[in-house]
């Protein structure tokens, strides 16, 4: 095969490897972003994280009996951060882990995970 050949040949099966990624990539974005943003009906991890650090607040500062909207807001928090984060973790297990080998397949650097998850928790708890 001539060289030019062989090279449009290697550069047609990048480009496809290349796509394949890309494609796998935006498939895994919409999930996190449901994590993280919620939809319509249900709170993403951002929204329970500020409600159950105002309902802290509220217990903190207050020198009385807890408000109950203190407690309904903190319980709808909780909820909503218990349901993400078991979808975090199948995401994790499942789609996730999959496009790491295929990165991993490709030659390229899987997403590290435990230091992604170690940020945020050094974060959430300052």
């Amino acid at each position: 095969m001539p060289r030019s050949a062989r090279s449009k040949s290697s550069l047609t099966k990048e480009s496809l490897s290349n796509a394949r990624i890309d494609h796998q990539r935006k498939a895994l974005l919409a999930p996190i972003d449901v994590i993280t943003a919620g939809t319509g009906a249900t709170l993403g991890l951002d929204q329970a994280n500020s409600e159950i650090t105002s309902a802290l607040n509220v217990t903190e500062s207050s020198d009385r009996a807890i408000p109950s909207q203190a407690m309904q807001v903190y319980a709808e928090g909780s909820t909503a951060s218990a349901l993400r984060i078991r979808e975090w973790a199948a995401l994790k297990q499942g789609a996730l882990a999959q496009f790491n080998q295929q990165l991993t397949r490709e030659k390229l650097a899987p997403i590290a995970i435990s230091a992604i998850e170690h940020e945020v928790y050094i974060l959430m708890t300052q």
